[in-house]
């Protein structure tokens, strides 16, 4: 919860402000780049208060995706929807809650009949997984590398992560990727979507190679993935 004892001396006169635990990762300014400043040291404050509707939703974006949860409404403790997912394009979310284990990096969901995709992990909070499991769960989570990581294995569903960093995952490595460049593996998430956050490059095992399946059989191959259940989920 933002610290209103803590505000930001820079902050603008209104009800939302930024205190001063922020930690400088930008990932707010992302979501309301025209109330959110930077001071001279890279730290965030509300340089000017929404006036519309639009603004409002984008603030609590940035609110909620602020890792260091520095930024807060005096007047309302919440807004009227939950702000994350977000739709970018259709199939595609920005799932917000950064973690602050993953300097504050984003994390996407991309929808697909054979499962759904995690693109790095969130914070894990259990309305955006009740929110995530609304939109068919998690089939895996693929990890672009050790400082994205998070709060992966929380979400019920398969990990990968390039071998090279699989012992991200200490005590127990996740599944390493082997043998299969990402090129062609996999379908695209959406119409008109030029590109997606994706990591790079990828190796599968002989018995879970997409590449290797019959031409346009889309998805992954391998094991059943985990339940995607909130039950099973670490609480």
């Amino acid at each position: 919860m933002a610290r209103s004892d803590r505000s930001h001396p820079d902050n603008v006169e209104g009800p939302w402000f930024v205190d001063d635990r922020c930690s400088r990762c930008d990932s707010a300014r992302h979501w309301a780049p025209d109330l959110i400043g930077t001071d001279g040291h890279g730290r965030s404050f509300v340089a000017r208060q929404p006036v519309n509707e639009t603004e409002e939703a984008a603030m609590w974006r940035a609110a909620a995706a602020c890792p260091t949860l520095s930024i807060g409404n005096r007047e309302a403790r919440r807004p009227a929807r939950a702000p994350f997912p977000h739709q970018l394009t259709p199939g595609v979310y920005a799932l917000g809650h950064n973690a602050p284990a993953s300097f504050g990096a984003h994390s996407y969901l991309a929808a697909r009949p054979d499962g759904n995709l995690m693109f790095d992990s969130p914070r894990f909070t259990r309305p955006l997984a009740e929110a995530v499991d609304a939109l068919g769960g998690v089939a895996h989570v693929l990890l672009s590398h050790r400082d994205d990581v998070a709060d992966a294995d929380r979400y019920g569903a398969r990990v990968w992560i390039h071998e090279a960093d699989a012992d991200a995952g200490w005590p127990t490595p996740w599944t390493a990727w082997l043998r299969c460049g990402w090129s062609g593996c996999f379908p695209a998430t959406a119409a008109g979507a030029a590109s997606a956050p994706t990591p790079t490059p990828i190796r599968w095992p002989d018995s879970a190679r997409p590449c290797a399946r019959p031409a346009g059989t889309a998805g992954l191959a391998g094991p059943t993935p985990l339940s995607t259940g909130i039950d099973g989920r670490h609480d």
